[in-house]
């Protein structure tokens, strides 16, 4: 298990506290206290814990106000502590996206499995958005190389590979990526339409 850093939001100082040393007894380092909704806000944006468990009963926000802005903010995964594990729960849980749900009252082996489990889904849902990123960009940088390939292959009449290997050839002569070769050779010749 890692030393995964959290921050702990719950409203009540003695479950704060009982929660508190279960974590610590399991190696978490807890790197924030606090006991509403803004204040979990602040800290989270201040400390940036690997995770955050969150009671449902948090003061002065919803629940599921702070949750979201955790996680479309991409702060971090929450792990919620809830005083029922009704399906009316779960499914409100579920739509916020909380990854783990731990219900009162907390036992420590149930709070690890969550925290454990929430910031393996997370983890991995993070390398999968950065891959989708990566793949995102290198298709856009092909289309552009494509069509600045058609380009040089009208205006130069060039075969295929050529025009290719004439974009390659300027992008290390000049030592510029290829991509922004592309966009040079599209602008001047959209520039050259007008």
């Amino acid at each position: 298990m890692s030393r995964l850093r959290v921050l702990l939001g719950e409203p009540d100082g003695r479950s704060r506290n009982r929660i508190k040393k279960m974590l610590e007894a399991e190696g978490y380092l807890v790197v924030a206290e606090t006991d509403d909704g803004m204040g979990t806000l602040r800290q989270a944006r201040m400390v940036r814990p690997d995770i955050a468990v969150v009671s449902e009963d948090l003061m002065g926000m919803k629940i599921s106000q702070v949750i979201t802005v955790l996680l479309e903010d991409r702060i971090c995964p929450t792990v919620m502590i809830t005083g029922s594990s009704s399906s009316e729960v779960i499914e409100a849980a579920k739509q916020v996206g909380v990854l783990g749900l731990v219900s009162r009252p907390v036992q420590k082996h149930m709070l690890v499995a969550s925290l454990e489990l929430a910031y393996e889904h997370y983890r991995r849902m993070s390398e999968m958005e950065h891959e989708i990123e990566e793949l995102k960009d290198k298709l856009e940088n092909r289309k552009l190389i494509e069509k600045a390939k058609g380009i040089v292959m009208s205006n130069l009449r060039l075969s295929e590979s050529e025009a290719y290997r004439y974009i390659q050839t300027r992008s290390m002569n000049q030592k510029t990526p290829m991509k922004q070769i592309a966009q040079a050779i599209i602008l001047a010749f959209e520039n050259s339409e007008k």
